[in-house]
């Protein structure tokens, strides 16, 4: 199924497409199973007319995967505003580390829009993100990602944290450290492998991280 994500409904929705996105969010933090939700519950919430819907989307998959990634976004623009608020390196490192505790659960929901077959984005493969044009979602989301994790990092090398001066290997370290986090998380480890703390975790992340940059 291809479920087509538009720049302008996830920089700025029309207001019928923004309270869409808002009764998908209450529809999920009311428990709802993202796969039972119909059109109807999500116009009805909204307040608007079902036929609404598809004056905007094709189908119900397409409304809950905008929605998602619209409220995702802004989520994202809220972590970029607080770790770039921190002057130091790591204390920004750490503050990217709390959301992605704080977001736990809401980072795994996007498992769903696999689960209902939805590619995102499909046209073209994730892959060939860094090849779409000017206005695709695909373009606008690599290429705001990237110009992100350059800043973060290169703050990082001018205070001396870390000498490695390849772009390319420091995005992969900071993109690995999080993944790595962000999987520790939502695993079940325990007995004999637990860490004392989640700030135990965080260290040994960290860590680990600049080592690899140096």
């Amino acid at each position: 199924m291809d479920i087509e994500i538009k720049v302008e409904n996830i920089k700025n929705p029309p207001e019928k497409v923004r309270l869409m996105y808002e009764a998908v969010s209450q529809l999920l933090k009311g428990k709802q199973e993202l796969t039972s939700i119909k059109v109807q519950d999500i116009t009805a919430k909204a307040g608007i007319g079902k036929g609404t819907a598809y004056e905007y989307f094709s189908s119900k998959e397409e409304i809950i995967a905008n929605a998602l990634m619209y409220e995702y976004a802004v989520k994202i623009s809220h972590l970029v505003e607080s770790a770039f608020a921190e002057k130091e390196f790591k204390s920004r490192c750490y503050k990217v580390m709390d959301w992605l505790l704080e977001n736990k659960e809401y980072n795994m929901m996007f498992k769903y829009l696999f689960r209902m077959n939805a590619g995102i984005p499909t046209k073209p493969p994730i892959e060939k993100l860094e090849e779409c044009e000017p206005g695709n979602f695909g373009y606008e989301a690599y290429h705001y990602v990237c110009d992100i994790i350059d800043k973060f990092m290169e703050d990082g090398f001018n205070q001396g944290v870390f000498t490695e001066t390849d772009k390319g290997k420091r995005c992969l370290a900071i993109l690995t450290a999080m993944v790595q986090y962000a999987t520790l998380l939502v695993s079940q480890v325990g007995g004999h492998y637990k860490l004392r703390s989640d700030e135990d975790m965080r260290d040994m992340i960290y860590t680990n991280m600049i080592k690899v940059l140096n």
